[in-house]
């Protein structure tokens, strides 16, 4: 990956439209996460700030391939599926997950929950399934198999008491402070 360095030139501004804030990209966003394809290692996706997605190539550094409307909020997660190479998933702060095809601009699926949703991931060994991480620390458990529309399970990631025995740290008798659920995986530990 190439990085570039942009120099400005403040003595050939000339007139008060000519400053700083004139020449800085309209439209740009700072990116929250990003996520290779499966099976194109120089395509990847990037979730922003400003709620937006952008499908982008190494290849083609200065162009998006492709832009995803649809979250109002940061994106907090981005994911192709394992298994469809050409179907992603994408978490929000405004409270939806939502299943894009990579040739529509809009998504799929769209998944409400009452709260801002930190990540989504798909599990590695099927398809159809996805868990998103809440903000109160509850893990959503989906299967599109099943039911496209309501969750086969979830729980709760209970907060660590000071002085729980199955917590301490390494034996050297000191408890973990209070964790909370924000981002998730399937994969084995």
């Amino acid at each position: 990956m190439q990085v570039a360095l942009l120099k400005l030139d403040y003595s050939q501004l000339t007139s008060p439209r000519d400053s700083a804030e004139a020449t800085a990209l309209v439209g740009s966003a700072g990116g929250t996460c990003f996520d290779f394809h499966p099976s194109q290692s120089h395509v990847f996706i990037v979730g922003t700030t400003e709620g937006v997605i952008f499908k982008c190539s190494k290849n083609y550094s200065g162009q998006y391939l492709q832009t995803y409307l649809g979250h109002d909020m940061s994106i907090t997660g981005v994911e192709w599926n394992p298994f469809h190479p050409r179907v992603f998933i994408s978490s929000s702060s405004d409270w939806t997950v939502k299943i894009w095809e990579e040739s529509l601009t809009s998504p799929v699926l769209t998944f409400d929950f009452e709260m801002a949703v930190g990540d989504v991931r798909w599990a590695p060994s099927s398809s159809t399934m996805f868990a998103a991480a809440t903000a109160d620390g509850t893990v959503h458990v989906y299967d599109l198999a099943v039911n496209r529309r309501k969750q086969i399970s979830s729980f709760k990631v209970s907060p660590v008491r000071s002085g729980d025995s199955r917590r301490q740290d390494r034996g050297r008798g000191e408890s973990r402070k209070n964790e909370r659920c924000s981002r998730n995986c399937f994969r084995p530990v």
